[in-house]
């Protein structure tokens, strides 16, 4: 109601203000209009301005009515003469064409300081169409509620986009709250992974020192496996080359017994047959054909004593020789039985070293796993687990953050066996 009164009080506020003094008066015209008509152009009106008006303006303006009603129903005029003795009238028909008109005002009252001018009244208008139309008091009554209902539209279009941008700046502080939070929360959670960075780094430098330690344990147990190998290869082939020279010499020593024989049974048969040469090597059947010479009798075989050791192939070879021969094959034997236990030992080791590379590094990897505490003055007890290769290990740990910039941890790690991993650490960061 009280938009409605602003409005009307807008609207209404030219024409509250015209309407006062005569000078300061709103008119539909403050002149009068020249009336000419078709049948009477002996009457003329002169238009002046109002204080300055003429006789024959005044008689029209004593002979029309308070109230002039203009509509298409005939109706009775009545105009004087100039000298004003004769009064006439006519019906004045709908067809009646009027180029200007002015109602112009009425005097009332018989002295000069209280006269008072009044202004005519039209009724029965209808609507305008054209711009040059009068319009009726409806009209305007519609054009006002039309503007006023505007203005009112426009007046609750202006409240409600003040309650909506009160609603978008409570949005907007609730959005810039929520982004403070949201920034305190990123700037926490910064801190946060650059500690797990940090961590990770650490154990990462951990698991390469002992990744470095493992292989050079490796590589050192790779060369000893290969040391033994080679150790060994090399025995097999003395204890190989000492069972040939074995064989070779059986060999020799059986044949050098057929010899024998062959010389006993041939003894009447190669009497003058030995001979010998200036440098004293004798030769026994030398133009004899037979190519075996057995020297066993009857009672069994016979030893040939007095047998330098042999340098050739074909010679034969004496015990002496072929006890060296066994004492080698025996030294080699036992040699390789060694080099093998070494090697089955250090199989064991390598194995075994294996097993815990891997158990250190299942440790370590849980020992990663480990957190600290993010808020000040909290405890923390964590646990995780890790596992590398065909091992797991198992750690647990705690912390305590004594301010935002500094944090201290500790945590172990079991992955079975009689070892442990185990670690500490302080944080401090700006």
């Amino acid at each position: 109601m009280n938009k409605k009164i602003f409005l009307l009080f807008l609207i209404f506020s030219p024409l509250a203000n015209a309407q006062g003094d005569y000078d300061n008066t709103f008119a539909l015209n403050s002149h009068v209009a020249e009336v000419r008509k078709k049948s009477h152009p002996d009457i003329k009106v002169t238009a002046n301005k109002p204080y300055e008006l003429s006789a024959e303006v005044e008689k029209v303006l004593k002979l029309l009515p308070d109230s002039i009603k203009i509509d298409f129903d005939p109706y009775v005029e009545t105009f004087h003469s100039d000298d004003e003795t004769q009064p006439f009238s006519r019906i004045v028909d709908s067809n009646l064409i009027i180029e200007e008109l002015s109602l112009g005002y009425i005097i009332k009252g018989s002295k000069g300081s209280e006269n008072k001018y009044l202004f005519r009244q039209l009724s029965h208008i209808a609507p305008g169409t054209d711009p040059t139309d009068a319009v009726n008091l409806y009209q305007m009554q519609q054009e006002i509620d039309n503007k006023l209902n505007s203005r009112i539209g426009k007046v609750e279009e202006i409240e409600n986009h003040n309650v909506r941008a009160k609603r978008s700046a409570d949005n907007t502080e609730t959005s810039e709250s929520k982004t403070i939070q949201h920034e305190k929360t990123a700037l926490k959670a910064k801190t946060n992974s650059q500690e797990h960075m940090t961590d990770a780094k650490l154990a990462l430098t951990k698991t390469e020192e002992h990744r470095d330690e493992a292989k050079t344990a490796f590589d050192a147990i790779v060369k000893h496996r290969n040391d033994a190998n080679q150790a060994l290869t090399e025995t097999t082939g003395h204890r190989d080359n000492a069972y040939d020279a074995l064989i070779k010499v059986k060999g020799h020593e059986n044949t050098a017994n057929s010899i024998v024989e062959r010389l006993k049974r041939e003894a009447s048969s190669v009497e003058g047959e030995v001979t010998q040469d200036s440098d004293g090597t004798m030769h026994i059947g030398e133009a004899l054909k037979g190519t075996q010479i057995f020297v066993s009798g009857k009672q069994g075989d016979r030893v040939i004593s007095g047998v330098a050791s042999g340098a050739r192939n074909s010679d034969a070879v004496n015990v002496s020789q072929l006890n060296t021969v066994r004492t080698t094959a025996n030294y080699a034997s036992q040699l390789a039985q060694k080099n093998s236990s070494r090697i089955n030992h250090l199989e064991d080791r390598l194995s075994k070293t294996n097993t815990k590379i891997e158990r250190g590094l299942a440790t370590s990897a849980a020992l990663t796993g480990l957190f600290q505490p993010y808020g000040v003055g909290k405890v923390n007890f964590t646990a995780s687990i890790g596992g590398y290769g065909a091992s797991q290990a198992l750690a647990v740990g705690t912390g305590y953050r004594i301010t935002e910039n500094a944090a201290v941890k500790a945590g172990v790690a079991y992955s079975g066996g009689n070892h442990v991993m185990y670690n500490a650490s302080f944080n401090f960061e700006w």
